[in-house]
Formats: structure tokens, C-alpha cells, sequence
């Protein structure tokens, strides 16, 4: 039998604890970022008749709506589903940016709050 001494168990089950907190962090800044960029940035979208400036969680609301109801015939919105998943994928790169962000803050965080 081996001897387990209570402060070796100590720091094998705080390591998870550090790392699920500093998770907890990247995703509430992701989460921050992506609603906070839906909700504030405008796209222009057009679906044949006119041009609306719409904010981004109605584009994709719409663009979702049209690619359903696409019949595949070509006319003045075929191919907007390119445009539509170049958006969300800068949203996305946008988003994962602000939760780097907010990882570096909670591992600043906690960096400060360990002591020495």
C-alpha cells in the first residue's frame, strides 16, 4: 500500500477546478461577445425587391427562411447563402476573439487571487 499524503490529493482535485473556471471564463466571453454583436451590428440584405439594413440575428433569421423556401432557380438572390455563411463565420472569429479576451482577464484573475 502506498501512503497518499492529504495535501497531494489537495492539488490533483484543485487542477480541474482552475481549469473548469478559467473554461467558464472563454465561454462567458464568447457568449458576451456573440450576443453582443447580434444585437448591435446592421447588415443589408436583399431579397429581390430592396435593400434592408436589418440587424445580424434577423439576417440570419432570413437568410435561413429564404434557403427553405429556395426553389434552386437562379435570379438577384441566388448565392446570398455564401455571403450569409462568410457572416457567421467572421461572427464566430469575432466572438472567439472576445473570449480569448476574457480568458486572459480570468487567468490574470486568478493569478492575483492565488497565494504566494
Amino acid at each position: 500500500m502506498s501512503e497518499v499524503t492529504p495535501g497531494a490529493t489537495n492539488d490533483r482535485q484543485r487542477q480541474p477546478s482552475r481549469r473548469l473556471r478559467l473554461w467558464l471564463w472563454f465561454v462567458a466571453g464568447f457568449l458576451l461577445a456573440f450576443i453582443g454583436l447580434s444585437v448591435t451590428l446592421s447588415m443589408d440584405y436583399y431579397d429581390g425587391h430592396g435593400l434592408y439594413r436589418t440587424k445580424v440575428w434577423h439576417y440570419y433569421l432570413l437568410e435561413i427562411r429564404r434557403a427553405w423556401k429556395s426553389t434552386g432557380q437562379l435570379g438577384p438572390t441566388s448565392g446570398s447563402s455564401s455571403g450569409a455563411v462568410t457572416v457567421a463565420l467572421q461572427h464566430i472569429l469575432l466572438s472567439l476573439v472576445g473570449g480569448a479576451v476574457m480568458l486572459g482577464i480570468g487567468w490574470v484573475v486568478k493569478k492575483r487571487s492565488r497565494p504566494t
